[in-house]
């Protein structure tokens, strides 16, 4: 019973201890999830002491003592940037208590802690860089490179510029520029946005320094550099834009204009002030040229007074003179209100010259469309018509209908510009589209009107083709429809398909309606039927009457006509002095005809002063339009030096010309020079023969003939033959010596007809001599060559015979 009652007692105080324990127990867990590993420590510890130490409340015990020591521990390190021991004491954390905000901050430390090694890199590669640009500063440039090199190959943008710049310095690496290594070093910092860098490298392209020169990756890496508003670049922009260097790019020059204006970079407010000048934004440009003007004018004062180029020179003078410019221009734009008051005052009242006054004062400063058409409209009224087309032209471009329909009326009336109705249409009809009445009116009327136009001209047409096929009838028919339809010039060729059809009483009806129309080919036509009696009786006093109306029109043939008659005394009192007033008008018209006759009037001295000069002059007026009795008469006087220096070239020139036309005298003239020329002046014949027959037969033998110009003299010539005395053909051989004297007379290029006289000796009878008479034809082959055909009588005995002859030449003249 004690024991049972023992064991009753101690189960009662065992129990409770126990139940007490997986309390401590559970709590514990609840906190431990909780990651209040203090508390949850708390409660493990109380759990053993009721509980006893079992294996696994001692490892919660020492789990929670852990993750708590390691918390604590993990909070210190990132308090103190121990970046990576923080990270490392959260993830054993997470280990032993896998939490997803001890991973989350293991990895979020991990990466502070990566940043704060690359930060205390960076500070170490800043260190070197300091270091290197201290020493770079200090001109020692080994060590300068030393450090600058360390940061440069770090990727230090800074470091790799200057590492660059150092290829610069003509003491380093044995006073070489080494370019092309700078090159490499240039564009790692370009790329990393150093500015300088993009700047420099941009130099470089542009220079050609260590790689080939390419403005247009100099102007990217400028363009780069100036987005950074890198001043260098700027500037260089500038000035490329300015020269023509730089064309295009990504942005538009006046982009660079304005980054550069604003940094105070002269040649930017300079271009960037002509941009708004030339935008008529006189205010801006005005400021500009003032701010570049300013720049330049300190440029030269630190030049100590002298300018440093020739750029900031012509800057300076350029925006002086601007400044001046548009501080009137300003001062006129000011006054603009009060201007056009008064000239729209003066345009209500109709005061168009004091009007013009104000405008024209508008216009250099306020040049709308509503004061060039009002201008021009001014114009306009006091009848100066070219300036009013001009003001009209200024406004309708712009777009104003009240100057588009007014230039319309200009255009189609010819008033200051000339009459052009295919224009007019398109001014009309640009006033029209913007509903303007009176403009839709002419435009439709002058739209038929053209129609009209087309119409008589294709009428016309077709009738110049049937007249051309001398198919006059069919021509008659659309020539008609044309001059009913009112063209003057249809009703004329009306009338000469009639004349062609030899129905001169309808052609001379056509005529004369043409003519009323002052339609001077009519009045002409109606002068040649009255002088020549085509459908009428010859009326010379008519004649003359149409002529003069032709004349007066300018109608040359009808001049000549008109010269005639009065030369003549034909319809009027004959009177040289009116006939040579309308020869000379005809000839300076540039009749062939009519400078003939006033050659010849010169020449004889007929109704004016004699003058061999003149006469020349218009002897060669006719002779260049193929006139031939002027080509003859001008060869004369070139020939003979009449009126002009003698000139044989030009006389033959004209003689040929001549000739060529028909002119009897012109042809024996250019055939004798041509003989001469072809021919030579002097000949020797050396050796010929002729065989002949008559009264007997004949073998002659020259050996010797001279011939200058248009005489032969023949010195050796012998002859062989028999002379036949009875019908039983007796016969009684005969030699004779026969020289002659010939007078040659060419009558064309190669040939010429001859006379010869001489004695004949009769070697055989003790050398009786009797007269030979000789005429031929002489044919010559060549330069060494002729041959006679030819006549003679002898004294006895008639001879028909033929020669060859072979010469030598001593002179020979060219054409």
């Amino acid at each position: 019973m004690k024991t049972k009652s023992l064991f009753l007692t101690v189960l009662l105080c065992i129990v409770p201890m126990l139940l007490f324990a997986q309390n401590y127990e559970k709590k514990g867990d609840e906190l431990f999830q909780q990651a209040k590993y203090g508390e949850a420590l708390k409660q493990y510890n109380a759990a053993v002491e009721f509980s006893g130490e079992g294996s696994s409340l001692l490892n919660k015990q020492k789990k929670a003592e852990n993750c708590k020591i390691w918390l604590e521990q993990a909070i210190k390190a990132e308090n103190a940037s121990k970046f990576a021991e923080a990270r490392r004491l959260y993830q054993k954390l997470y280990d032993a208590h896998p939490l997803e905000k001890y991973n989350s901050k293991a990895q979020s430390l991990g990466a502070k802690a990566e940043q704060q090694a690359k930060d205390a890199e960076q500070q170490r590669i800043n260190k070197w860089y300091e270091q290197g640009l201290q020493y770079f500063n200090e001109d020692n440039v080994r060590d300068a490179a030393e450090y600058l090199l360390k940061a440069a190959e770090k990727g230090h943008a800074g470091a790799q510029y200057y590492y660059a710049e150092l290829y610069g310095y003509d003491n380093y690496y044995g006073n070489r520029r080494y370019y092309s290594e700078a090159i490499e070093w240039f564009e790692k910092a370009a790329n990393q946005g150093h500015a300088a860098a993009q700047y420099k490298l941009g130099y470089c392209y542009e220079k050609g320094y260590g790689v080939h020169e390419n403005s247009k990756t100099a102007l990217i890496w400028y363009q780069k550099a100036a987005e950074q508003d890198n001043r260098e670049a700027l500037e260089k922009l500038a000035i490329g834009y300015y020269n023509g260097h730089f064309r295009g790019g990504d942005r538009a020059p006046v982009y660079w204009y304005e980054k550069g204006a604003k940094l105070g970079i002269m040649t930017a407010q300079y271009l960037l002030a002509r941009y708004y000048y030339n935008k008529k934004d006189n205010k801006e440009a005005l400021n500009l040229y003032k701010q570049a003007k300013d720049a330049a004018a300190m440029a030269y004062y630190e030049n100590n007074e002298s300018w440093p180029n020739t750029r900031t020179k012509n800057i300076y003078a350029n925006s002086e003179e601007k400044v001046k410019e548009l501080d009137s221009i300003i001062t006129k734009q000011n006054n603009v209100k009060e201007w056009m008051e008064k000239a729209n005052e003066y345009f209500n009242k109709k005061k168009f010259a004091d009007a013009i006054i104000w405008y024209d004062k508008l216009i250099h400063v306020e040049s709308t469309p509503e004061v060039y058409y009002k201008s021009g409209y001014c114009y306009e009224r006091i009848n100066d018509y070219h300036t009013a087309v001009q003001r009209y032209q200024q406004a309708a471009t712009k777009g104003d209908k009240e100057a588009q329909y007014r230039l319309g009326l200009c255009t189609e009336q010819g008033k200051g510009i000339k009459a052009n109705n295919d224009q007019a249409i398109q001014w009309y009809r640009k006033a029209a589209n913007q509903g303007h009445t009176e403009a839709k009116t002419n435009l439709n009327r002058l739209i038929q009107h053209q129609q009209k136009i087309k119409d008589i001209a294709n009428w016309k047409t077709s009738g110049a083709k049937m007249y051309v096929a001398k198919s006059y009838n069919q021509a008659i028919q659309w020539y008609k429809k044309a001059a009913d339809a009112g063209d003057t010039e249809a009703v004329y060729w009306v009338g000469e398909c009639y004349f062609m059809l030899t129905q001169y009483t309808q052609a001379i009806e056509w005529y004369n309606k043409a003519a009323e129309q002052k339609n001077i080919n009519a009045q002409y036509r109606l002068g040649y039927c009255y002088e020549n009696a085509k459908g009428t009786s010859q009326n010379y006093s008519e004649a003359v009457k149409w002529y003069a109306k032709a004349s007066e029109q300018g109608h040359v043939d009808a001049q000549l006509r008109l010269a005639n008659c009065y030369a003549n005394g034909q319809g009027v009192i004959k009177d040289n002095v009116t006939a040579v007033k309308w020869y000379q008008k005809a000839a300076n018209n540039g009749n062939a005809e009519a400078q003939y006759y006033v050659g010849n009037c010169y020449s004889k001295g007929i109704g004016l002063k004699k003058s061999p000069t003149e006469a020349a002059n218009y002897y060669k007026k006719a002779a260049a339009q193929n006139h031939i009795k002027a080509q003859y008469k001008i060869a004369n006087y070139y020939n003979k030096g009449i009126g002009v220096a003698i000139d044989k070239s030009a006389a033959y020139h004209w003689y040929s010309q001549a000739a060529c036309n028909g002119h009897a005298g012109a042809k024996m003239i250019v055939a004798q020079k041509d003989y001469f020329s072809e021919n030579g002046k002097l000949e020797l014949t050396w050796f010929g023969t002729n065989v002949s027959a008559g009264t007997g037969y004949e073998i002659s033998i020259s050996a010797l003939r001279l011939r200058y110009l248009w005489f032969q003299l023949n010195l050796l010539d012998f002859t062989l033959g028999d002379t036949f005395i009875n019908k039983d053909f007796y016969s009684e051989p005969f030699f004779f010596y026969q020289p002659s004297f010939n007078v040659l007379i060419p009558v064309y290029e190669n040939g010429a007809a001859y006379l010869g006289i001489g004695p004949s000796w009769d070697i055989n009878s003790e050398l009786d001599c009797q007269l030979k008479v000789e005429a031929g034809f002489r044919f010559n082959y060549g330069h060494r060559s002729s041959s006679d055909l030819f006549l003679r009588y002898d004294g006895t005995a008639f001879t028909i015979g033929a020669s060859i002859q072979w010469s030598s030449k001593f002179i020979k003249n060219s054409k």
